[in-house]
């Protein structure tokens, strides 16, 4: 089996894989403070009230966008006595064709071959996170690059922290397009504005690609964003780990 670990701003995603595929993920919230010795209790207790043993794990594997936890991670595979491998732009086996491909998230480039792999080309891949990334795919299978937009929990905070009045909603889809109070309105703004982003950039970078793409989404607001628009075709929570176990096969 291997242990990956996928290590984003706002959650760090750890999964148990087997044969390329995910036999079981965990999620925890990403805290810069914590150590290497605390980050290594917390698996720990989340295997162990899954009754799960690592006996038999060979590897881990990681993708990150939090440089500070890089090096925490490589205590925690050395406590767990595993070889620990971070994957970068060019470890991951997708052609890619921007100038300076070290720009780009190395979960992006996880999640656009696994797109790739999983479910063909040409493709575009939404992730619904921290930020809203897109990526684009060709029909030989580069990775083309992107477009970022803030993600659906920044808007949402950006409104109540920036302004004096306005409160901080949950996010649920709205009652109507015109809302009747300030919540309404800010979830119909919120909601639908980026359900409109969706669309115009995916009909851009359709566009662009020369074709009709298949459009795979993954992250937390996903479900959010989906119940307001058409263009989400498939939604795979899993994406990054899936991109995970195939390269660690």
């Amino acid at each position: 089996m291997t242990l990956a670990v996928d290590i984003g701003n706002t959650h760090i995603v750890f999964g148990l894989m087997k044969n390329g595929k995910v036999e079981r993920s965990w999620r925890v919230a990403t805290n810069l403070n914590k150590t290497a010795d605390e980050y290594f209790s917390i698996l720990q207790g989340l295997l162990l009230a899954s009754h799960i043993q690592m006996n038999g794990t060979s590897q881990m594997v990681g993708v990150s966008v939090v440089p500070p936890l890089d090096t925490v991670f490589e205590e925690v595979a050395a406590q767990l006595k595993l070889p620990f491998r971070m994957l970068t732009h060019e470890t991951i086996p997708i052609p890619i064709r921007i100038p300076n491909p070290d720009e780009v998230g190395t979960d992006r480039l996880v999640n656009a071959f696994a797109a790739r792999e999983l479910y063909g080309k040409p493709a575009i891949v939404i992730d619904f996170g921290t930020a809203t990334t897109f990526d684009a795919i060709s029909a030989k299978g580069e990775y083309l690059g992107g477009a970022i937009a803030p993600g659906l929990g920044i808007g949402r905070d950006a409104l109540y922290e920036k302004t004096a009045k306005l409160p901080k909603v949950d996010l649920h889809a709205p009652r109507s397009a015109i809302g009747k109070g300030t919540e309404d309105a800010m979830r119909s703004g919120l909601l639908l504005g980026y359900a409109g982003l969706v669309e115009k950039i995916v009909e851009a970078f359709t566009k662009e690609l020369g074709q009709e793409a298949k459009i795979i989404t993954t992250g937390g607001f996903v479900e959010l964003i989906k119940s307001q628009t058409k263009v989400i075709e498939t939604v795979d929570q899993d994406l990054t780990l899936k991109g995970l176990a195939l390269l660690s096969k």
